[in-house]
């Protein structure tokens, strides 16, 4: 599929710039951006069906935290959730 459309001035010379940096084409960047952005949104559209089937019901974020001994039981982190 070809898709075809015309850039504001300034996220071309975006893009422009992001390939004389990563030395790649405009087209190689562009599609490695979309893909990118694409699976990030399927990956949203399947989390948000997935909490509509459950009713709505999750696991607060706390809740996980607390089980992988990021935080205490007071709810302070015991050491960064990057580690």
């Amino acid at each position: 599929m070809i898709i075809s459309f015309d850039l504001p001035d300034e996220l071309r010379d975006l893009l422009a710039a992001l390939c004389c940096d990563e030395d790649t084409s405009a087209e190689q960047l562009a599609r490695r951006l979309l893909l990118d952005r694409l699976e990030d949104f399927e990956d949203v559209r399947l989390a948000e069906a997935r909490l509509e089937a459950s009713g709505g019901h999750g696991i607060k974020l706390e809740d996980v935290m607390r089980d992988f001994g990021l935080v205490d039981e007071k709810g302070e982190r015991i050491r960064p959730a990057a580690e």
